[in-house]
Parts: structure tokens; C-alpha cells; sequence
């Protein structure tokens, strides 16, 4: 699937053909990946953590509604205590 910046620290990745629940399920591997990562080099103790926000396609919406709700989400997220997923 594609994957994006979209400004500062925000990424997009875009999910054609896939239903929310299958979008929360990339999701969470997203989230498991980046906490696998590892900086020994840097810091051992430094983590990484990530909020997500998820939002499906609805008929009639422009890609700026879409992004607009996934935004939506991650704001959310980050409300909520951050390093998790929202929809």
C-alpha cells in the first residue's frame, strides 16, 4: 500500500479495496513494528511509540474529508494517552 508524508511527523498510508477492520489490523502491525525497532547505537532504552488514526472511505466523500476524519482520529489518539490506534 502506498505510504506517504503528509506534513511534519504525519504519514499516510493509503488502503485501496480494504475494509476498516482489515485498515485496524495494518494498523496494529504498523504499531508492533515500530515498537520492534531498536536504536543500541543511540540509546538502548529509546523507544519508539506511535499514534494512529484509521478512517474509511465513505460514497460521496472528497480525499480531503477522508484525511480530515483520519486526522480526526490521530488527534484522538494522541488525546487519549497516545501510542495507540483510534478511528
Amino acid at each position: 500500500d502506498p505510504l506517504g508524508r503528509i506534513g511534519g511527523e504525519e504519514f499516510v498510508v493509503v488502503c485501496q479495496d480494504t475494509s476498516l477492520q482489515q485498515a485496524l489490523l495494518v494498523a496494529a502491525r504498523l504499531r508492533e513494528a515500530l515498537h520492534e525497532l531498536r536504536f543500541d547505537d543511540v540509546d538502548p532504552s529509546l523507544q519508539v511509540s506511535v499514534s494512529i488514526g484509521v478512517a474509511s472511505y465513505t460514497p460521496g466523500a472528497t480525499r480531503d474529508d477522508l484525511f480530515a476524519r483520519a486526522d480526526a482520529a490521530l488527534y484522538r489518539a494522541k488525546q487519549r494517552g497516545r501510542d495507540r490506534i483510534e478511528t
